[in-house]
């Protein structure tokens, strides 16, 4: 009697064992499934570095033309290496633009910019400096943390 309840909690132990493992291998492959497409979307989106700076400067200025006028100068740093992906919208980049006519400055803030087709960007948000002075929470609805976090560094330059 008592080797058979040793056999059933042995049996137990292993058929518990067997499904957390499944469930663990389940779980790892629903993960790597996600990272998959995270990275084709990035793939398909993201410019070579080798053009990156140039199309980002090209569309940062096509961006402010309209209300600034031409003949721009466009400097910009990344506020975070590499792309962000989330869910399957088109991978971002967030970045800290200063623009110029002529050496004098005409805008600062932060932008949030999709990377689209391997072809440009599309500049989804642009948050002046002073806007930021004048109320910070607002770059939480467009930027992620750390993002804000960098952000706010900067603002005490």
């Amino acid at each position: 009697m008592r080797r058979t309840i040793q056999l059933i909690v042995l049996v137990g132990i292993v058929v518990a064992a067997g499904l957390f493992l499944l469930r663990i291998r389940s779980e790892y492959s629903a993960a790597a499934t996600v990272a998959a497409i995270s990275q084709s979307h990035i793939d398909a989106n993201v410019p070579p570095d080798s053009i990156l700076d140039a199309l980002l400067r090209r569309d940062l200025a096509k961006y402010f033309e309209p209300s600034l006028g031409g003949s721009l100068a466009i400097d910009f740093e990344l506020l975070r290496r590499g792309p962000t992906q989330s869910g399957i919208a088109y991978p971002k980049y967030y970045l800290w633009v200063l623009v110029r006519r002529d050496q004098k400055s005409l805008k600062e803030g932060y932008a949030r910019v999709a990377a689209v087709d391997r072809t440009g960007f599309t500049v989804t948000d642009f948050i002046p400096r002073a806007a930021v002075a004048e109320d910070s929470t607002i770059l939480y609805a467009v930027f992620p943390s750390p993002v804000t976090t960098e952000i706010m560094k900067r603002q005490r330059r």
